[in-house]
């Protein structure tokens, strides 16, 4: 239990598949673990090219593989965050979020200023909707601001658990 409230969507906790490009693997790795933080699930890719040498480590016959895998856990989501750095979304992304939606899962994205420029869309939700996000954002701070109250934490995109430990 987190916060007193169980890992369900009921209580305000989700179980989020990750999408976007392997090209951002740091970003992947960011809100895996933010998500978490906040007392979610979070579905993640099978590897990364940082562990395979390379992106193209794979057969076509293994890529439709973990293309599946993927969609498998989109299924298996109440929702998926969507890494879409500078705006990008490929191929894979499009079909992914195509799903999501296909399937009713709510769709949260990194950067929601693209799509609403790109698509017309205003109704989208960014990571400001997550739940539990406010709270979280108190604690480890975005872009180079002093997280937990340590000044010298002025990383981009990473955050320190302080001495109090684990929320």
């Amino acid at each position: 239990m987190v916060g007193g409230q169980g890992l369900t969507a009921g209580g305000n906790k989700v179980k989020f598949t990750i999408c976007g490009s392997a090209r951002f693997e740091p970003e992947w790795h960011e809100w895996n673990k933010r998500l978490g933080l906040m007392g979610h699930i979070a579905y993640s890719l099978l590897t990364f090219p940082s562990v395979e040498g390379s992106k193209s480590w794979y057969s076509n016959d293994e890529k439709e593989i973990i293309d599946l895998v993927h969609l498998a856990k989109i299924e298996e989501s109440d929702a998926i965050f969507v890494i879409n750095k500078n705006g990008y979304i490929g191929d894979s992304t499009r079909r992914e979020i195509a799903w999501a939606i296909i399937r009713n899962k709510a769709v949260y994205y990194l950067e929601t200023v693209w799509i609403r420029q790109r698509r017309g869309i205003a109704d989208i939700r960014g990571i400001a909707d997550i739940p539990g996000w406010v709270e979280h954002v108190r604690k480890y701070p975005l872009y180079g601001e002093p997280a937990c109250g340590d000044p010298s934490a002025e990383r981009p995109l990473r955050f320190t658990i302080g001495e109090e430990g684990l929320p």
